[in-house]
């Protein structure tokens, strides 16, 4: 809005299904879990995952060193607001992706609130890195899964990928894809998607 003040802008937050002609949307935001069919979908960005839990819930109940683990433990998943279904823990060991299975002792369609569950000792989750990383840095959570490589024979959780979603290729109006511009310049690098991967 600071480059462009003839443009307005509306925020609409929500992790529901979003009507673009209803409500007017653009564009809207989803991971892929959350795609929606007659839209068109282009990822903008690739997040990492981290498995974590509070040292208070690890001291309780014991740190799991593999997803197989994940069993035995109270896991906090996050549900998918537009079909109902938990977002599944996908892992990656040796080049393989496979769902771990889990069981689930909470679970919420808002990440915040079990980002401040796990923080709590409530049990382990699955986040994004940029919801995770403060976490972290304050020691409130723990990573889990932490010192594979991708050479290890050990799991590393599998990315979390954004998509960027319009009604179709004739909605790509100026102030659109003047956003879609703005928006592939402002993310961090670390969440750009590889070249060889789009």
């Amino acid at each position: 809005m600071a480059q462009y003040p003839r443009i307005r802008c509306e925020l609409l937050t929500t992790d529901g299904s979003v009507d673009h002609v209803q409500e007017g949307v653009d564009i809207s935001i989803h991971i892929e879990q959350q795609l929606q069919s007659g839209l068109v979908a282009r990822r903008i960005a690739t997040a990492q995952t981290r498995f974590c839990a509070a040292p208070a819930y690890l001291q309780r109940a014991g740190q799991p060193s593999e997803p197989e683990q994940l069993r035995d433990h109270d896991c906090l998943l996050f549900r998918v607001a537009t079909d109902g279904r938990f977002l599944r823990w996908g892992f990656v060991r040796e080049g393989m992706h496979f769902d771990a299975q889990v069981r689930v002792s909470m679970s919420s369609n808002d990440i915040d609130a079990l980002a401040q569950c796990a923080a709590s000792g409530g049990g382990i989750t699955r986040l994004a890195s940029f919801v995770a990383d403060p976490y972290l840095a304050r020691g409130d959570l723990v990573e889990l899964f932490s010192s594979a490589t991708p050479t290890d024979s050990r799991a590393t959780g599998a990315p979390l990928d954004f998509y960027l979603c319009v009604r179709g290729r004739y909605e790509l109006t100026p102030k659109v894809r003047l956003f879609i511009d703005y928006l592939q310049h402002a993310l961090p690098a670390d969440l750009k998607p590889s070249a060889e991967a789009r």
